[in-house]
């Protein structure tokens, strides 16, 4: 082979492992980014004229406002690298009835079948493990106990308070209290919530996935709900 043909290949060979090198490092950029979702909070949405708080609120699959309902869990990626994972569906519906200052009544039910996560293997793999979204495909809230609220609601306050009632995931049905913060803006409630679930409460494993070294015990299960008035 002639010295300038036998240069050809080595800057060919060259060239291949540069590719092969930055395909990796972008390989793991993607996986192991900092890609996990903000936490749910109060939004400061404008504040409207007129409306009464008192009656039946309703919040509708995937609407405008931003409804959602999802997980944040911490995992550990090969290499000692933390992570937090998300996941969120805007696939969720539910109601609640205000008398005075007590809620009364409040359902939410949420299709985990819609789940989004990034990167999107993540969701794919809920399907046959951990949350085992094709066996149980919904996660459910109902309130038992009538939530006295602290004090009477003002248009743009932010109330906090505990609703305790019946939590239903992975087929498994708790009694819990979650914490919440709601807020009247004329036209809406907003309801935001962070509550820890240990996966062995709901008789879910941990799932596994490529380059995954560990999944914490317990997550937190957070939703963000606009309810307009029916």
């Amino acid at each position: 082979m002639h010295q300038r043909e036998r240069g050809g290949v080595l800057t060919i060979l060259i060239a291949g492992i540069v590719v092969l090198g930055l395909a990796a490092v972008a390989g793991w950029w993607f996986l192991l980014r900092d890609s996990a979702k903000p936490r749910a909070e109060i939004e400061p949405t404008p504040v409207t004229e007129g409306g009464t708080l008192g009656g039946v609120w309703v919040v509708t699959p995937n609407d405008t406002a931003g409804s959602f309902a999802g997980f944040r869990i911490d995992e550990e990626f090969v290499g000692a690298i933390a992570n937090t994972a998300t996941g969120r569906t805007t696939d969720v519906e539910g109601s609640l009835e205000i008398d005075g200052d007590r809620v009364t009544s409040a359902t939410v039910k949420a299709d985990l079948t819609a789940l989004t996560s990034d990167p999107a293997f993540r969701a794919n793999a809920l399907r046959d493990q951990g949350l085992e979204t094709s066996k149980f495909p919904e996660a459910t809230f109902e309130l038992t106990d009538p939530v006295v609220l602290p004090e009477p609601p003002t248009k743009g306050t932010t109330t906090t308070f505990d609703a305790t009632g019946d939590l239903t995931i992975h087929g498994v049905t708790r009694k819990v209290t979650i914490p919440l913060e709601g807020r009247w803006d004329g036209t809406a409630i907003q309801v935001v919530g962070h509550l820890p679930v240990a996966l062995a409460d709901y008789g879910m494993t941990k799932p596994s996935a490529p380059r995954v070294a560990s999944i914490a015990d317990e997550g937190e299960l957070e939703l963000q709900l606009f309810f307009l008035k029916r």
